[in-house]
């Protein structure tokens, strides 16, 4: 069987080369509304998009009823 340290190489393998990426700038995506609406910008996009959603007549809200299934989203 031919291996890499048989094969004398001694390089990392990348699809071992797990690394973690820490962002130090505001580009990140948050991963909770929670996190997101203490965020201006995300606050603003949120609402665009909202906006953008109500004007095309894509949905309407309606109140929620105990018969409703409602499903999550992010």
């Amino acid at each position: 069987m031919a291996t890499r340290a048989k094969a004398g190489v001694r390089k990392p393998n990348p699809k071992y080369a797990h690394h973690a990426l820490i962002s130090t700038d505001d580009s990140f995506e948050p991963t909770s509304f929670s996190h997101a609406n203490k965020l201006k910008e995300w606050r603003f996009a949120m609402a665009d998009e909202c906006n953008a959603l109500l004007r095309a007549g894509t949905w309407i809200l309606v109140p929620r009823t105990s018969a409703m299934n409602v499903l999550p989203n992010k």
